[in-house]
């Protein structure tokens, strides 16, 4: 799994999910758009971005769960019917725990929302808000990935004698397929 596959996954669920959503676009590696797009007048729309990552922490299984701020900036038009503030409260009901159908991410939580009148993207007929959360993604591959593959020595201990410096007083079992 990788950070692009994840934001691809994203803008597809949230494309699928909300309808009215125009276009989803993942940004690998470029800024959001400073300036909505050519015939853009089509509907909301939303980019999806890395925010930021943090030291990524290896699991007993080998892989590596790498924390990740992502955020979404969607514009939208002002109507009267408030049709794009409720598509924001929609994107802040549908986020949180949302795994975006990857087995490798894990629940999506801490979402925030902000306006933000003073986007570039917003006009006196747009408005733009942000939406930022934090993602655990997990990398790598599993030690135990293949079909066949299973431990041949199963080593146990009784606390407090466990851990560095206390191997000698591991049992060992050895484990036949």
């Amino acid at each position: 799994m990788h950070i692009a596959s994840l934001l691809h996954a994203i803008c597809a669920d949230l494309t699928r999910t909300f309808p009215g959503l125009a276009a989803c676009t993942p940004c690998l590696g470029d800024p959001v758009p400073q300036a909505f797009p050519e015939g853009g007048g089509d509907g909301p729309r939303a980019w999806v971005a890395l925010s930021g990552a943090d030291t990524a922490l290896e699991t007993a299984t080998g892989e590596w769960d790498l924390p990740l701020s992502i955020e979404a900036v969607v514009a939208g038009p002002v109507t009267p019917d408030a049709a794009f503030l409720n598509l924001v409260e929609g994107l802040l009901a549908h986020i949180p725990g949302t795994i975006w159908g990857l087995a490798t991410a894990h629940p999506a939580g801490g979402v925030e929302a902000r306006g933000c009148p003073s986007h570039p993207l917003a006009s006196g007929d747009r408005a733009v808000w942000t939406l930022s959360w934090n993602q655990m993604l997990r990398l790598g591959d599993a030690l135990w990935a293949a079909p066949a593959q299973h431990p041949t020595r199963l080593f146990t201990g009784l606390a407090p004698n466990i851990g560095p410096g206390h191997e000698d007083d591991y049992t060992t079992l050895e484990v036949t397929p």
